[in-house]
């Protein structure tokens, strides 16, 4: 994530095809490192039987009876809009309405790795210490912030500002919702929760990038970071309401 943006954006900025082709290439070598190389540790013991369909969707209906589950969803993926428009529209945006291109843009992905890298284990350290259920809303704040700092910049130093900010409600929200889906989740489960709740994403990226296309056309540019913000606000007042449901986990 450090090294992929710099080096891309320095080669698309000269040709998308040499980018596109040198991607294609690094990703066939990964899958013939994963086929060859990569082999199944978990020991499957004799009277096992594999999970069917049947089996998948029926944890599936149990975690959606939970109210703090369904609820985490729906706070997580509402904060998770906001960040679609950073890493799929921010780049575009930036380019056609502030003339930045995209070796310059690189540093922006490139500055959200690091963070990752040398601050994720301290910050971790620091929220550990308090009830998920508070440390929640307060990264997610960061984010309608990020959206705001976006709308209001024009230059490459604003935009930068804005990936930091939504960097530190990164830092402070992802794993303390990881820790919280797994300890909603019965042990043997922890891994179809947290796989239904990695949909968020997704889900998310459904509806962002083309949500904001629309208005971006038919309002202005610069009208789906101000929805951003607003979105981001409610994903905060979500995550605030988890404190009055039942069947949480005990901490973080």
């Amino acid at each position: 994530m450090a090294l992929g943006p710099i080096l891309g954006g320095l080669v698309l900025s000269r040709s998308y095809n040499i980018g596109f082709i040198s991607a294609a290439a690094a990703l066939t070598f990964f899958g013939l490192l994963t086929l060859f190389f990569l082999k199944e540790t978990l020991e499957v013991k004799k009277g096992d039987q594999r999970e069917n369909l049947r089996d998948q969707f029926k944890v599936l209906f149990q975690a959606l009876r939970n109210k703090a589950f369904v609820r985490m969803l729906g706070s997580f993926t509402l904060m998770e809009i906001c960040a679609t428009l950073m890493w799929v529209i921010l780049a575009v945006y930036i380019k056609h309405n502030h003339g930045i291109g995209e070796a310059q843009y690189s540093w922006i992905p490139t500055t959200n790795a690091l963070m990752v890298i040398f601050l994720q284990v301290a910050i971790t350290r620091r929220t550990n210490r308090h009830q998920a259920t508070k440390v929640m809303p307060i990264g997610a704040a960061f984010y309608p912030v990020a959206m705001l700092i976006v709308a209001l910049s024009n230059n490459f130093w604003g935009f930068l500002t804005a990936m930091v900010v939504m960097t530190f409600g990164e830092l402070i929200t992802a794993p303390t919702a990881t820790a919280f889906v797994a300890n909603l989740a019965p042990p043997d489960q922890r891994g179809r929760y947290l796989g239904f709740f990695g949909l968020n994403w997704f889900i998310a990226l459904s509806i962002g990038p083309m949500g904001a296309g629309v208005l971006s056309d038919t309002i202005s540019p610069v009208t789906p970071w101000y929805a951003g913000a607003v979105v981001g606000v409610l994903a905060v007042l979500s995550f605030l309401s988890l404190r009055r449901l039942p069947n949480q986990p005990v901490s973080s």
